[in-house]
């Protein structure tokens, strides 16, 4: 017994040991923490540390964790830092980001398996989602790397409403994920309205947020749109769409045309009619127009209106027409307001009104026009040219419908107030009533006879009594009959050029209303006027010498230097104006005097070689360099600087060859003669000169004889049958080439033959003339010196009797008398130098007088006979 009781025993512990082996571990639980806080939930990237629990020892074996969003997971659970705390409990790191995991936020299954008891015993694959974690929640974690926004609905529909109504619904959105969400952005499709717009809006894990949005439009059409929602989360950017939809229909009523309900003033028991349309006008899907409604329709006040009869209902398409009927019956006004009330919402509240005005009027003329105030184109009353004819009034026209005039070519009154060309309504200019009148495709050229006169309100018309003036109607341009001509300003004497202060212009015309004024234009580029008025300046025409002329100014009008064309014009009586054939004058304006001419660049004559008559003229030419392009004339002046410019000696135009000029100066004035200096300057085109810009060449010019003097003074004596010398000075610019001296007795009209002239050694021009003894006797005698230079200019004679400032004389008459004495005292009385004393002179009869008698005794008159030249 006791042997069976010990073997019963050991089976039983052996079988419960058995039992006890064979037992697989659990996991009991799992606990996720983030900064040592369990979480069920995460926001963003974080890391996550993971604690698992079993419930036994286990081996250090590291398990398999995997986690995923639905079945199968399959996701490995990327582990760092893993270790077992202690036989029981298995620690791990591992980090959410933007790529772990790998699949979309929501709430992840961990699956973990591959654990091993220390008993060898494997543990089963556990889910979280049969865990508890330490906080006794369910061991699942919800990733929420971004939030997440859901709409109450996809769509919102707000159904069918009236056009120019509202209507509005609600939106729901809510926060789905543990994370906060804030709304950045609302973008709604017209015509939906977000009602308030909540930007910046928090909407916290699992909370909503209801939005009112409205539908409201003018337009009868179906409304299709979204409302777009921007929202942020963990910083990172998403958008929820919802859609929208919507009818606006109804009736829309349009008055055709806009009543204009303003009567004006009606004669007392006269009446008006004014009609206008009502139509319910159908939208573009005409299954949108609904029957329009007129609940009420009224004139307030009604005094004086009568209202036609409009019905209720109008259908989509309709039209009925309305009119108002205007009968005053006092001299006053009516003022009234014409009211609909209908079910067009699109008119606010489903109310139009208009205005309704009249007045009650007296039946009065309209006041006589007196004065037709006219602003005439070509400034000459009576004369247009002008498509219409704007005529003001001195008068009130408050109570005058409209004006009427009649254009006839003789003087035929109107018949009637209808007996009209035309009628214009007023308008207001410069405070004064004005209307136009059309003459352009009404009226022909010429002469018309014009009637104007004005029509009341009140149906009286001022006919008998019209305004009457005659008018040219003119639309032809003046024509140049001949060409316009700058008569007084080409100051350089060349056409085109000038530096005037003014330009006088002549011209001949023809027109029928005369030439009024003449317009020009300069420019620097050829563009002739492009209107009437392109101008730079219009001024008056004067008569000159029976044609057309006006005076331009240049100078103060700031025209400056350069090239310019002048466009001319006329403007005739009328306003015609002839810009289209504008006459072109093209001119250099230039104030500016070339500058000095400078070195010639060639001579016809070198400077240190003499000239006379045979060689003139001297021509020189000129180089052209910067600023002597335009040079025209040249002045010179012999001798001395010149001080203005138009104090020269002579002047001439330049000749010109390519890029040089020259001009020929004509030496023929005996006092140019000697080593000198020619003066010259330039002019240019416009007259331009000055002096001071003067150039100067030297010049030997020699066109005079030579002078010839005696060399010692006194009078001259000889001895009686004795040699006669005398020397003589003969001066001259060149060379004495040629010398001889005459002499005859005293009395004698025959010359001796002539004699040469001994050259006084080492003299220039001292010369000896030697008379013969037999050529000395007591009749006296007498001598002449003649001389010839190099440039065989004329003979020179002397000794001249004048001083050698007149150094070109020539008296072919001038003889040189010699007194010769005869040696004995008794001849003539010498005094105690031995010069001759003259016998005394006089009436008395002590005087002495020699009576002479000339050679031609066929002079006979006692003038001729007796002649005392015995001298004082």
């Amino acid at each position: 017994m006791k042997r069976f009781l010990i073997f019963f025993a050991l089976i039983t512990v052996s079988g419960w040991s058995a039992l006890a082996w064979a037992q697989k571990p659990k996991l009991e639980k799992m606990t996720f923490r983030v900064n040592g806080k369990t979480v069920t939930c995460t926001i963003g990237n974080a890391k996550i540390s993971m604690t698992l629990v079993f419930n036994t020892p286990m081996q250090k074996k590291q398990p398999a964790v995997k986690f995923g969003l639905n079945a199968p997971i399959t996701l490995n659970v990327p582990m760092y830092d893993t270790t077992w705390v202690d036989d029981k409990t298995f620690f791990a790191n591992f980090d959410i980001n933007g790529d772990v995991p790998s699949s979309a936020d929501g709430l992840y299954k961990f699956l973990v398996s591959g654990a091993v008891s220390t008993g060898e015993v494997a543990m089963d694959p556990t889910s979280s989602d049969s865990l508890k974690n330490a906080d006794g929640d369910k061991a699942n974690l919800y990733i929420s790397r971004a939030g997440r926004l859901t709409a109450s609905a996809n769509k919102v529909d707000f159904g069918a409403i009236k056009a120019g109504a509202s209507f509005d619904k609600t939106l729901t959105v809510k926060n789905v994920t543990c994370a906060d969400i804030f709304i950045t952005r609302f973008a709604v499709s017209d015509p939906f309205v977000l009602l308030d717009a909540p930007i910046g809006a928090k909407i916290s894990a699992d909370a909503s947020l209801t939005l009112k949005l409205q539908l409201s439009s003018m337009t009868r059409k179906t409304h299709a749109g979204t409302i777009k929602i921007n929202f942020t989360s963990n910083q990172q950017q998403d958008s929820l769409l919802v859609q929208l939809a919507g009818v606006t229909r109804g009736p829309e009523m349009v008055f055709v045309p806009t009543p204009s309900l303003s009567f004006g003033s009606i004669v007392v028991g006269d009446s008006a009619t004014k009609t206008f349309r009502l139509t319910n006008r159908k939208a573009a899907d005409e299954t949108l127009t609904d029957t329009l409604k007129i609940f009420s329709v009224a004139l307030n006040p009604a005094v004086g209106y009568t209202l036609s009869s409009l019905g209720s209902f109008i259908a989509p398409g309709d039209t009925k027409t309305v009119s108002i009927k205007f009968k005053p019956v006092k001299n006053e006004a009516y003022n009234s307001s014409l009211e609909f009330t209908t079910n067009d919402l699109i008119k606010p509240s489903g109310k139009v009104s208009f205005p309704v005005a009249g007045a009650g009027q007296l039946k009065t003329p309209p006041p006589q026009i007196d004065t037709l105030l006219v602003t005439w184109p070509g400034g000459r009353a009576g004369y247009t040219n002008s498509d219409f004819l704007t005529i003001c009034l001195n008068v009130n026209v408050a109570e005058v419908q409209d004006a009427r005039w009649k254009f006839w070519p003789t003087a035929v009154p109107p018949t009637s107030p209808n007996d009209t060309t035309g009628t214009a309504r007023f308008s207001v200019l410069n405070g004064k009533p004005c209307f136009k009148i059309p003459l352009r495709n009404v009226l022909s050229a010429g002469r018309w006879n014009c009637y104007v006169w004005l029509q009341g309100k009140n149906g009286v018309s001022g006919y008998q009594t019209p305004n009457y003036s005659q008018l040219y109607y003119d639309v032809a341009a003046p024509v140049f009959t001949k060409a316009p001509s700058v008569t007084v300003g080409w100051t350089g004497g060349f056409t085109g050029y000038t530096n005037a202060d003014n330009l006088t212009v002549c011209w001949e015309a023809s027109d029928s209303s005369g030439i009024s004024e003449v317009r020009w234009k300069f420019t620097t580029t050829r563009v002739k006027p492009q209107t009437p008025d392109d101008t730079t300046k219009f001024g008056g025409v004067f008569r000159q010498s029976g044609v057309n002329c006006a005076t331009i100014p240049l100078k103060r009008k700031g025209l400056t230097e350069g090239r310019w064309y002048c466009y001319l014009w006329l403007i005739d009586g009328s306003g015609n104006s002839s810009y289209l054939n504008a006459y072109e004058t093209p001119l250099v304006y230039d104030l500016t005097a070339p500058a000095a001419p400078g070195e010639p660049s060639n001579r016809s004559i070198p400077r240190n070689e003499w000239f006379s008559t045979r060689r003139n003229p001297l021509t020189l030419t000129l180089g052209l360099g910067d600023g002597l392009r335009d040079v025209a004339r040249v002045r010179w002046k012999f001798q001395t600087k010149p001080q203005a410019a138009t104090l020269q000696d002579g002047e001439s135009a330049l000749q010109r060859t390519n890029s040089n000029v020259s001009f020929s100066v004509y030496f023929n004035s005996p006092g140019l003669c000697g080593d000198d200096s020619l003066f010259y300057w330039l002019a240019d085109s416009a007259g331009n000169a000055n002096p001071v810009n003067h150039s100067f060449v030297g010049y030997k010019f020699d066109i005079c004889p030579p002078v010839i003097t005696r060399l010692r003074s006194g009078e001259p004596t000889a001895v009686k049958r004795t040699a006669f010398s005398d020397t003589v000075k003969i001066f001259d610019h060149t060379k004495v080439v040629w010398d001889s001296v005459l002499y005859r007795f005293g009395g004698a009209r025959a010359n001796e033959p002539p004699r040469r002239l001994r050259r006084v050694p080492n003299t220039k021009d001292l010369f000896v003339m030697d008379i013969p003894a037999d050529g000395v006797t007591t009749r006296g005698l007498e001598y002449k010196v003649f001389a010839k230079d190099s440039l065989n200019n004329p003979y020179g004679v002397g000794p001249a009797t004048t001083s050698l400032g007149s150094a070109c004389g020539d008296d072919d008459y001038n003889w040189q008398p010699v007194r010769v004495r005869t040696g004995a005292d008794g001849e003539f009385r010498i005094d105690k130098d031995g010069k001759p004393v003259a016998q005394p002179s006089g009436q008395d009869q002590s005087s002495y007088a020699l009576y002479s008698v000339p050679f031609e005794l066929d002079k006979n008159a006692p003038k001729e006979v007796l002649e005392d030249d015995l001298g004082p």
